[in-house]
């Protein structure tokens, strides 16, 4: 159960980190805006980068603190199918600029 959680977690990590980089790039660009209210808020009232980076470590930070069960687990895989159809969003957005 470690094994998977651990790769869950590398892996998750790894599309919150492209989100927010393909967040950055289409918010940047002007040509998109970020959807999800509460990252929008922390955004303007921060500034993109730093927004992100607060947003971010706050999604990942409580997956250091949990211990690996199995529905802990399961609530991390629905999250990287999630982030995943995420991060494929705005990879269209920012090829449709």
């Amino acid at each position: 159960m470690s094994a998977i959680f651990l790769l869950g977690v590398l892996v998750y990590i790894v599309l919150q980190c492209a989100d927010a980089i393909t967040t950055y790039i289409a918010v940047e660009s002007g040509g998109a805006s970020e959807r999800n209210r509460l990252e929008a808020y922390v955004m303007n009232k921060l500034g993109s980068f730093r927004g992100l980076m607060l947003i971010k470590t706050v999604a990942i930070m409580p997956f250091f603190f949990v211990t690996p069960t199995l529905p802990i687990v399961v609530v991390l895989y629905i999250l990287i199918v999630v982030y995943l159809g995420v991060v494929l969003n705005n990879l269209n957005v920012i090829r449709s600029l």
